[in-house]
């Protein structure tokens, strides 16, 4: 199977650069599929009552707060250090909090991922001002509309 040793941080940043959430940081029971941007995952085709087709229809609804990827305009390794629950600002007002961060050396960038309060298209605050706090300073950031590893996982 030409298996290697791989470290716990590097398994992490990769699943970060694909866009892979953690369960228990990135998703939770305190967030639904929909929040998560994982609504890929659910279908309604089939005319089957499953369980918990009433429930999702009804938080399909009422999304609270949107996953992003963000990453720093500025990055080097480790500094600063981004792990997880650092605050996410736009225009000065905090609107989320990260759920985890990390160090990407194939592409050179603090990533972060975390959830926002925000009512329309992501998109529409991509090229605005967003700040992540860390150790109690603010470091620019920008919204990640796609993972930085784009493999197609179907085709492996």
């Amino acid at each position: 199977y030409q298996l290697s040793h791989c470290g716990m941080h590097a398994m992490d940043i990769m699943r970060m650069e694909s866009g892979f959430l953690h369960w228990g940081h990135d998703i939770s029971p305190e967030e639904n599929q929909y929040e998560a941007g994982l609504n890929f995952a659910i279908s309604y085709k089939k005319n089957v009552d499953f369980v918990g087709k009433k429930s999702l229809l009804n938080i399909k609804k009422k999304q609270k707060k949107k996953f992003v990827m963000l990453n720093l305009k500025e990055s080097k390794p480790g500094e600063p250090l981004i792990l997880h629950d650092e605050p996410i600002y736009l225009d000065g007002k905090i609107i989320g909090r990260t759920t985890s961060g990390n160090y990407s050396f194939n592409f050179n960038k603090n990533l972060a991922f975390g959830y926002v309060k925000f009512e329309e298209d992501i998109t529409s605050i991509k090229d605005k001002i967003l700040e992540i706090e860390i150790e109690k300073n603010k470091y620019k950031a920008q919204i990640l509309t796609k993972p930085l590893n784009q493999k197609n996982y179907k085709n492996l």
